[in-house]
């Protein structure tokens, strides 16, 4: 099989309604929470569900988390760009909307 040849000639089906809303909803959630995390300055986290106590993460696991979480958000919308099947500059437009606010707020905040 010759390597040059991988991927071409295949169509990918467009995706539906309620796909795109799924994407979008997940990439909404990711940008919430990413934006909690850095608002708040970490998050809780319990060992299991019914744990009386939780551990509040701050510091450099709960800017990960944090950066995990606009990646999400950044990666659904550019499914949902690309989807779109129109050659527009809006990949740029859509990772600086998702990396730059969170990068000054937690450098200037």
């Amino acid at each position: 099989m010759n390597d040059k040849n991988v991927g071409r000639g295949v169509k990918t089906p467009p995706l539906s309604t309620a796909a795109k809303f799924a994407i979008g909803a997940l990439g909404m959630s990711g940008y919430a929470g990413g934006w909690l995390i850095v608002v708040l300055g970490g998050f809780h986290h319990a060992p299991y569900r019914s744990a009386r106590e939780a551990t509040f993460v701050s510091g450099v696991p709960a800017a990960a988390m944090a950066l995990i979480c606009f990646a999400l958000s950044a990666l659904a919308a550019a499914a949902l760009i690309q989807a779109d099947k129109k050659k527009r500059p809006w990949y740029f437009f859509s990772f600086a909307g998702f990396f730059l606010p969170p990068l000054i707020y937690t450098l200037f905040g």
